[in-house]
């Protein structure tokens, strides 16, 4: 372990800390920690379904924007944004088992990024409802498994 001084509050005292590719190394070789998990599936599902990864960018874009006050960043937000939406609307045409995951977690990445109130329930109704018929088609795959007696 490496002892490195680090000025801090505490009089910048020298105390035990490992370097930055030992924590790295770490936490490559372990378990992410359980409340990483839900982050770990939509980058899953955004890696594979172009309107998720839409959606994302959405999100990053709007977060950058706030941070360095330039306008065309948002108008790219806006772009992908559009995309997400358009992207969603097409997998909820041919909704199935098969994108149904894409589905839930395009929507609720998309749930988080209403501007007013009107949209984040019209959202959050049709996430409700996409929850709901993912529920169906699981409770329907069950329903046709041969039990095992």
């Amino acid at each position: 372990m490496l002892i490195r001084r680090v000025p801090s509050a505490n009089g910048g005292r020298n105390f035990p800390c490992k370097s930055k590719s030992q924590e790295r190394t770490r936490y490559s070789n372990e378990e992410p920690p359980t409340n990483h998990r839900p982050l770990q599936r939509f980058l899953q599902v955004a890696s594979k379904v172009n309107f998720a990864a839409h959606a994302l960018v959405v999100i990053s874009a709007r977060r950058l924007a706030h941070v360095t006050k330039e306008a065309g960043i948002l108008d790219d937000a806006a772009k992908h944004h559009a995309l997400a939406v358009q992207g969603l609307r097409q997998e909820l045409a041919t909704f199935s088992r098969e994108n149904a995951d894409a589905v839930l977690a395009g929507s609720i990445l998309l749930l988080f990024q209403q501007d007013t109130w009107s949209d984040w329930r019209m959202m959050m109704e049709g996430t409700s409802s996409v929850r709901t018929a993912a529920h169906r088609l699981i409770s329907q795959e069950i329903a046709k498994t041969p039990s095992d007696r």
